[in-house]
């Protein structure tokens, strides 16, 4: 099994990331978390173990600026 871990992914100190975990471009995991499932893009995990805390970005809009200036794969599709 393969992790991976996709573009403009910020991982936090001391976090651990289980084999065949799959963090989804642009989100982000908290410091000391334990991931053991697949993360969504352009969201926030964080605990033990990891959960969704919320979306990366609240405003739709705002989320379509970052995929633009990123040059995603997701740019018109979220």
């Amino acid at each position: 099994m393969v992790t991976i871990i996709e573009d403009d992914v910020w991982v936090g100190y001391g976090a651990t990331v289980l084999c065949g975990v799959r963090i989804g471009e642009g989100s982000i995991i908290g410091a000391g978390s334990l991931v053991t499932k697949d993360v969504k893009p352009y969201s926030i995990y964080a605990g033990v173990p990891a959960r969704k805390v919320r979306d990366r970005f609240d405003d739709p809009e705002e989320l379509q600026r970052h995929l633009k200036l990123v040059q995603s794969k997701y740019y018109g599709k979220l």
